[in-house]
């Protein structure tokens, strides 16, 4: 355990910790300097209640692709949701007899993977990437 001592308004304080995380890459287990910031869908459990059309749903756990939320009608005599989506040129009807479970909604967010300095490519202004994605944009670009 690590402990330091501090001043806090003209007091001598201790404070005990396990310190900060430290976190180690990915791909070779060196130090980790900075974490990969490439664009990546990530699934978020969302309630019913705050999906909106046009939000993008996954409909199973197992779905690679999300699909487009067309419109929700509660149905609260029955205790359901009726919902329809579109996955390019289908269109899919679904009822919802748990509307207490949240659904998986498509979030924007990172990959987040922890790289050390020399598995960490610099490829612009607060934008770094991991191994993988270096390849991926190399190759894209």
């Amino acid at each position: 355990m690590h402990c330091e001592r501090i001043q806090i308004d003209g007091a001598s304080v201790i404070v005990c910790g396990s310190g900060p995380r430290k976190r180690f890459c990915r791909y070779c287990g060196a130090r980790s300097v900075a974490l990969c910031d490439w664009p990546k869908m990530r699934r978020q459990p969302t309630p019913i209640d705050q999906v909106k059309p046009g939000s993008m749903i996954y409909r199973f756990t197992s779905s690679t692709q999300p699909d487009e939320v067309i419109y929700l009608k509660p149905q609260p005599a029955k205790g359901e949701v009726w919902m329809a989506t579109r996955r390019g040129n289908q269109t899919f009807e679904h009822v919802i007899t748990e509307p207490w479970k949240p659904v998986l909604v498509a979030v924007q967010g990172t990959c987040d993977a922890p790289c050390c300095r020399r598995c960490l490519r610099h490829v612009g202004p607060d934008r770094d990437y991991c191994r993988r994605h270096w390849n991926a944009w190399s190759a894209i670009s």
